[in-house]
């Protein structure tokens, strides 16, 4: 694209920081099932503000690395996990004067669904400890605004549970079928009928079973499956339903 003289001109001596542009940041609200309770990584802090408290992890976008917003989503979960996630979705945008009492701050919300045993998560730098939350407990209180965040993240991600196949992303890569309901229902707080789930599972065509490899344990043998496409994410023609409270 041809610019002109002048814009040239005007682009050159633009400086940013004549506006007082806010503090943008990304943070991360990661889900993962340990024991069939659904929970998210938390960070506490080593630095003011908000220093010792429990936190979201997230980052500054930092423009010399990021191209753009998912970028720098990826970049950050990578940073703190150490691994990239099966399944990353934009949540939303909050932007106050109020959010962060060192200035005007703007934050980009993902969530992220980990298998528990892909990642090893590791406290880095501004972090002195992490630890799994149950994501619906609500008496951690988080620095910032960020019960008001996980408590948006777990809605979103109950809301799209009940009509696509995102707990596929929080197996490991290999599972049963029983493995697969349970994670739909830790998830969603209810049971699902056993043979509606299966039918519903079969038609979606989106497992194959794992030839030759069994699960063994106290139950007869259980055969083995894994996602046949885990890049497209497939939606179901009708919610998951309800057989009875957990």
């Amino acid at each position: 694209m041809k610019t002109s003289s002048g814009e040239n001109e005007f682009i050159d001596n633009y400086n940013i920081h004549n506006y007082n542009p806010p503090l943008t940041t990304v943070d991360l609200v990661i889900f993962t099932i340990i024991d069939n309770k659904l929970k998210t990584l938390v960070a506490k802090r080593s630095e003011y503000p908000a220093k010792s408290k429990w936190a979201l992890p997230g980052g500054i976008i930092k423009t010399e690395l990021d191209d753009n917003i998912d970028a720098a989503a990826i970049r950050i979960l990578k940073e703190k996990t150490g691994v990239t996630s099966p399944y990353i979705e934009q949540l939303q945008t909050i932007g106050n004067k109020n959010r962060d009492p060192r200035c005007w701050s703007l934050t980009v919300i993902y969530f992220a669904l980990i298998p528990f045993d892909s990642i090893t998560p590791v406290a880095g730098r501004s972090v002195t400890d992490i630890k799994w939350l149950e994501a619906e407990d609500h008496n951690q209180q988080l620095a910032f605004d960020h019960n008001l965040i996980l408590e948006n993240a777990v809605t979103r991600l109950k809301s799209k549970v009940e009509y696509t196949a995102l707990p596929l992303h929080l197996l490991p890569k290999e599972f049963t079928l029983t493995e697969f309901q349970q994670v739909f229902e830790t998830i969603l707080g209810h049971s699902v009928d056993k043979s509606a789930f299966r039918r519903r599972i079969r038609e979606a065509k989106i497992i194959e079973e794992v030839k030759g490899k069994m699960r063994y344990g106290s139950n007869r043998p259980a055969k083995l499956f894994k996602a046949i496409d885990t890049d497209t994410l497939h939606y179901f023609s009708r919610n998951m339903g309800i057989s009875r409270n957990m």
